[in-house]
């Protein structure tokens, strides 16, 4: 009977602390969502990602690298941004995984806007105040246009001294949930892939088509989510000398090809051997198993799929991962997914 008539007087204290715990639940849920539509959380890795990511949708996006030789970068991102949830929004937010940006232009619905800009260790993310608030059910066009200092490798000569190569390493990871994604490199004019690579695509392209002057390759994605990390990786290579090489007609390189040919092949073979013996890359700080990788990668272009690597090394295929998994460690290669097959990079920065 005690219990009972305790329990009586419990029910109604419960009760009410329930209704006072649900109504301070709701009100600090609401004044939480409200602040953090315009504010942004970090994550463990001290990554900032925007509030209520799955109520925004961009559709479509498109990215153009505009490559130039000397090193620079200029990427034009096109993206239409929806706001599929119930309150306003205030700020879009953009991530670039660079970290030598330089903001040459902006615009919302083709207005001009002035973004903010900031740094994170491995990227920034541009901020872009609206206005007017992104009401529910609306959308907005945004147009960035920005120079990235740091993606492209740095360049390296090509045996013959004719050419000239980089590597265009390019990461994208949405913030939001991304899709009709397209991405486009367009090389520098009478630029050429790097004929000495395997693979020098990653991952392979789309389509491309060329305006005359230059190539340009495509992909294309139907969604993305926010947070997946998507790298498009270009070898290519342009002559050190474009007036003097467009000069001399080829017949007279092919002559000239044939005379050094005959002359370095049958007379001087042993002085090949030194030559190129000199000219081999000596890496410091890597075992003799992490050497034969990496020189064998150099070989390819500074591409190769992992299980060539086995093959050609005449090593397993667990310790070829063990190595490349330490080296890929020391940010010396990178290995991706192509297919049902690891795709391995030299990464040269």
């Amino acid at each position: 009977m005690s219990m009972t008539r305790s329990s009586r007087v419990m029910a109604p204290m419960v009760f009410a602390l329930i209704v006072i715990v649900s109504s301070f639940y709701m009100s600090f849920n609401q004044n939480y969502t409200a602040i953090t539509q315009t504010d942004n959380l970090r994550t463990s890795d001290n990554s900032m990602i925007p509030s209520a990511v799955h109520d925004v949708q961009v559709t479509p996006v498109t990215i153009c690298a505009m490559i130039y030789d000397n090193g620079t970068t200029t990427l034009m991102i096109d993206a239409d941004f929806w706001n599929l949830g119930n309150l306003s929004l205030n700020t879009l937010y953009i991530r670039v995984d660079s970290l030598e940006v330089v903001m040459l232009a902006s615009s919302v619905n083709a207005t001009p806007v002035v973004p903010s800009v900031e740094r994170f260790d491995k990227y920034v993310v541009i901020s872009i105040d609206l206005e007017t608030a992104l009401p529910p059910g609306g959308h907005v066009s945004v147009h960035a246009e920005l120079n990235a200092l740091d993606i492209q490798s740095e360049p390296s000569t090509s045996t013959d001294g004719i050419y000239l190569s980089r590597s265009l390493i390019y990461y994208f990871r949405p913030l939001y949930q991304v899709s009709n994604f397209t991405f486009a490199a367009v090389l520098p004019p009478h630029a050429s892939l790097y004929s000495q690579s395997v693979s020098p695509l990653f991952p392979t392209s789309s389509g491309n088509y060329t305006d005359g002057e230059s190539l340009v390759f495509l992909w294309h994605l139907d969604s993305i989510e926010p947070g997946q990390e998507q790298v498009y990786i270009v070898r290519y290579e342009t002559p050190l000398n474009e007036a003097s090489v467009e000069r001399i007609p080829f017949t007279v390189w092919l002559l000239v090809g044939l005379i050094i040919g005959v002359v370095f092949g049958f007379a001087f073979p042993k002085a090949i051997v030194r030559f190129k013996n000199s000219r081999s890359v000596r890496y410091v700080g890597v075992s003799g198993i992490e050497e034969e990788v990496l020189t064998l990668l150099r070989t390819k272009g500074g591409s190769c799929p992992q299980k060539i690597l086995a093959s050609e090394l005449d090593v397993s295929q667990a310790k070829v991962s063990l190595v490349l998994k330490t080296l890929e460690d020391r940010g010396i290669v990178r290995r991706f997914k192509e297919g049902r097959e690891n795709m391995v990079h030299l990464i040269e920065r």
